[in-house]
């Protein structure tokens, strides 16, 4: 797969979007909907380069898993860690204590699951909650624990030119599945619709189900033609500004309506390996490449700087607050990804380093685990 700077454009409008609405939920209602984009397109990178490895005849799950301990665990260990540390320095005992406990199911992934208990998503009250925004951390993940091995599985079955247009099918049948669960929970407890993997799978599995789309295509020398994959970027860039304005957390979300930024990303990634149009020459401008390119250390920064000033300084006026909030997550996010992430990313996806990779992930999640655990039992009242 062939690097495409407008997917990280994409990705730095969908963590703008994110930004803004925790920011303040009446400038962009629908902010929340860049979450949504983020599920899409990670189906659609993470398939792609899983076909692209096994077309090359190096599909292997312990070297993925080594990829993804690089690419999410510098950062977002950091990000508990301090987050602690402040919680510490900030919080009563109680939300120390809460807090803590939250960092224990991050580490396992679990966040999603504890924070689904708290309640809805958009009334919960955030300065409490740094972690909060871990729940799609914590989903994507469980996510490529189970995806993976089921494709690895079909894709050891038949040749290759045989399995992709059944692999379609079947992924499209679990889509289908997911989706009409999700409209059903949503009607009955939009909480566990909105926070449960069987039920946001298929914005995950419709990336994924482009990516198997476009690799098939690319064989085929076919598709959808190049035109018209020009209107399809533009429509579906559309929908995603649309939804970002329009949508609103209520009842009636995830349901039917997450199906509108779903279906908008599908449409701007677009049907053809190459992409020419005006939207990809849009997001392939390099103030927006490069905020995607920080955009994940941007999510995981923005959440818990909000929340801790917000707290700490609540008598405070609105504005100063919003400065304060915008000029440490920028800081934050650029000192960690240079100094930290980046570094430490290069080195845990090295080869020879799959080993250490998953000893220091292992470790750490002990730790993490352990070590929030013991603070809740020893602040908890």
């Amino acid at each position: 797969m062939k690097y495409r700077p407008a997917l990280d454009g994409l990705r730095a409008i969908a963590v703008s979007a994110v930004l803004l609405f925790h920011l303040d939920h009446s400038l962009l209602p629908g902010g929340f909907v860049g979450v949504d984009v983020f599920f899409v397109l990670s189906g659609y990178l993470i398939t792609s380069i899983l076909l692209r490895d096994y077309a090359a005849d190096r599909f292997s799950l312990a070297r993925f898993y080594q990829r993804r301990i690089a690419r999410i665990f510098p950062a977002s260990f950091l990000v508990v860690v301090v987050t602690l540390v402040a919680a510490k320095l900030i919080y009563s005992a109680q939300d120390y204590a809460l807090a803590a406990f939250q960092a224990v199911f991050a580490a396992l992934s679990l966040a999603n699951l504890k924070l689904m208990l708290l309640g809805d998503y958009f009334q919960v009250t955030p300065d409490a909650q740094p972690l909060l925004h871990f729940w799609s951390l914590s989903l994507e993940e469980q996510f490529y624990l189970l995806f993976p091995f089921g494709l690895w599985a079909y894709l050891g079955l038949k040749q290759r030119y045989v399995r992709l247009p059944k692999l379609f099918t079947v992924v499209l049948a679990l889509l289908i599945v997911s989706l009409i669960s999700c409209i059903l929970c949503t009607a009955v407890n939009p909480t566990y619709a909105f926070y449960l993997l069987p039920t946001r799978a298929w914005e995950l599995l419709a990336g994924c189900l482009l990516a198997i789309y476009v690799s098939g295509s690319n064989e085929a020398q076919g598709g959808v033609s190049e035109r018209s994959n020009r209107v399809c970027n533009g429509l579906g860039f559309g929908l995603i500004v649309a939804s970002c304005f329009m949508i609103h957390g209520d009842a009636h979300f995830p349901g039917v309506v997450a199906a509108i930024p779903a279906l908008g990303t599908i449409l701007c990634i677009g049907f053809r390996a190459k992409n020419n149009g005006w939207v990809e020459q849009m997001l392939s401008q390099k103030v927006l490449v490069y905020i995607g390119k920080i955009s994940y250390s941007l999510y995981l920064w923005h959440w818990p700087v909000y929340c801790f000033t917000d707290y700490a300084l609540y008598r405070e006026d609105v504005v100063l607050r919003t400065i304060i909030k915008l000029g440490l997550t920028l800081a934050l996010s650029l000192l960690s990804y240079y100094v930290y992430e980046h570094p430490l990313r290069i080195y845990l996806n090295s080869a020879k380093n799959q080993l250490k990779a998953y000893g220091v992930f292992l470790i750490s999640v002990v730790l993490l685990a352990v070590g929030g655990f013991t603070i809740r039992q020893n602040n908890y009242l």
